[in-house]
């Protein structure tokens, strides 16, 4: 009998681990790809999929059902998709659910390819955990696990719900106003998870579908300020802060907003998720301009 708790552990593990990284030529350790770590973690965790042969997407849809996992076709919706169940697309990759709304999984090497030149992890991106997201592919199923007696998470599945993802885009002097992002998916056919464009300071930005009492504020580099305001383009846009009003709390539980963003400068570089205004907002200082965005959701 498999124990969803302890696979959970091992992603987890594996993803806070940086002596792991992302490689298709070493994918058993110590790096891994997204089916490798996938089956390393089954495994680990009593459920009964193949130790050897050939295993990649194309083949857990049958090992994983095999083992005991449903396969539900996938419905759009990440935030019913309980701990220790798995976000799979057969040709393109696979994640797990670690947390409520939260996957982990093996992404890309350091350099955007797959073999990864170096051991471990050179990014902390290559295999990590952070918000659910639908890739551009889509997710074709969801594979639950079977049931067991250990798991000390939650057991209640969140009822499904159709759920306002926020949208927003950018705005930059090279580029105008880019596609509107629905949570960390392009609207258009780019496959980019972020608005913005490497290297191009963002001056404005707009959100929609915060929620009935939802705002955004935007900071930028001459000191201004302005709160759900988009329309300013003199000064770089330094820092953000967005918070989320859940829409029907009482069917659906609470929501927040979780977004992060990039900066350039002096030390340019990804910041840390934030939630809501709990900690201020997102950025650096008034001389390293924004040029990436990402915003989602997150259970409070």
């Amino acid at each position: 009998m498999g124990n969803k708790q302890k696979f959970v552990d091992f992603v987890v593990e594996w993803c806070n681990d940086d002596s792991h990284g992302y490689s298709q030529a070493n994918r058993w350790g110590p790096d891994c790809d997204c089916s490798s770590l996938m089956y390393m973690a089954a495994r680990a965790a009593g459920y009964d999929v193949p130790a050897s042969g050939t295993r990649y997407t194309g083949t857990m849809l049958n090992h994983f059902q095999a083992a005991g996992f449903k396969a539900a076709r996938f419905d759009g919706n990440l935030y019913d998709c309980p701990p220790a169940s798995i976000a799979l697309n057969v040709t393109h990759h696979v994640e797990a659910f670690v947390d409520w709304g939260r996957l982990g999984g093996a992404h890309i090497d350091e350099h955007g390819g797959v073999q990864g030149c170096c051991q471990g992890d050179q990014t902390g991106n290559e295999v990590s955990v952070g918000p659910a997201y639908t890739p551009s592919y889509g997710w074709d199923y969801i594979l639950l696990p079977p049931d067991d007696t250990e798991w000390s998470g939650d057991h209640n599945a969140v009822a499904p719900v159709n759920l306002p993802m926020p949208r927003y885009r950018v705005w930059t002097r090279e580029d105008g106003w880019l596609s509107w992002l629905t949570g960390l998916r392009c609207d258009c056919s780019c496959g980019d998870d972020y608005a913005g464009v490497a290297g191009h300071w963002i001056y404005d930005m707009q959100f929609d579908g915060l929620g009935p009492a939802g705002w955004y504020r935007i900071i930028r580099a001459d000191g201004s300020e302005t709160t759900n305001e988009s329309g300013n383009t003199d000064s770089p846009v330094v820092g953000i802060v967005v918070y989320y009003d859940t829409p029907d709390p009482s069917a659906t539980g609470y929501y927040k907003a979780e977004y992060r963003v990039h900066w350039l400068g002096g030390e340019p570089g990804w910041g840390k998720w934030e939630h809501d205004d709990e900690d201020g907002g997102a950025g650096k200082d008034a001389d390293s301009p924004l040029d990436m965005v990402q915003l989602t959701l997150s259970k409070a």
